[in-house]
């Protein structure tokens, strides 16, 4: 699944890593909201599997630990300039959620230790924006939760639902810096005289006509 694939003048290049200096992540299980943050400096390599990426703990004693693991492709993704946005793809990570307590008996999911896919068929994208000035960039995304590993009442967010109107998901940002594959200068270099020596023959052909 991928994200800004809209054609461009102007080609994509290859982002070596993500270097973010926020993540955060939601978890929504039913009328329960489990809320993870870091500002502490966090790095995806694209091409890699990394287990972890971050460990993040709320202040009721829940965790999540965010990772990349086969058997899907390890992350990539390209930036493009021209449409401001980033092209990823996250596949292969998953979540693993650690919760101490406090929601067992609203669908919260308290006790309980489980895995969801960051990343699948359901994932919507709501935040996609890359500076090709700075290599800033802001990914923001909602993903229903499917669950591996759950047990009691999770099972039934299979799906992105426990039951009518209970939305369970999980939406997750990240906010920092694309370290991208530069264009080499003798690349520019050699554009920019094909561009000049056209523009000549063009000149000369219209003078000697």
């Amino acid at each position: 699944m991928g994200i800004g694939s809209t054609e461009s003048n102007a080609a994509p290049v290859d982002i070596i890593s993500l270097d973010m200096n926020m993540v955060s992540l939601e978890l929504a299980l039913g009328n329960q909201i489990h809320s993870f943050s870091t500002a502490d400096p966090v790095s995806i390599v694209m091409g890699t599997y990394q287990n972890p990426i971050v460990t993040m703990a709320d202040g009721d004693g829940d965790t999540v630990t965010i990772y990349t693991t086969p058997p899907n492709p390890a992350p990539s993704g390209t930036a493009d300039a021209m449409l401001g946005t980033l092209n990823v793809d996250f596949t292969s990570m998953l979540a693993d959620f650690v919760l101490a307590g406090g929601g067992g008996g609203g669908g919260g999911g308290g006790g309980s230790s489980f895995t969801v896919s960051l990343w699948d068929d359901s994932t919507t994208v709501d935040t996609n924006v890359y500076s090709g000035l700075d290599n800033g960039f802001m990914l923001g995304w909602n993903t229903d939760v499917v669950l591996s590993g759950g047990r009691g009442r999770l099972r039934m967010c299979a799906g992105g639902r426990m039951g009518r109107g209970t939305v369970c998901d999980t939406t997750t940002t990240l906010e920092g810096t694309a370290n991208v594959v530069p264009l080499p200068a003798a690349a520019w270099l050699f554009v920019s005289g094909l561009a000049g020596f056209a523009g000549v023959s063009f000149r000369r052909y219209h003078l000697h006509c």
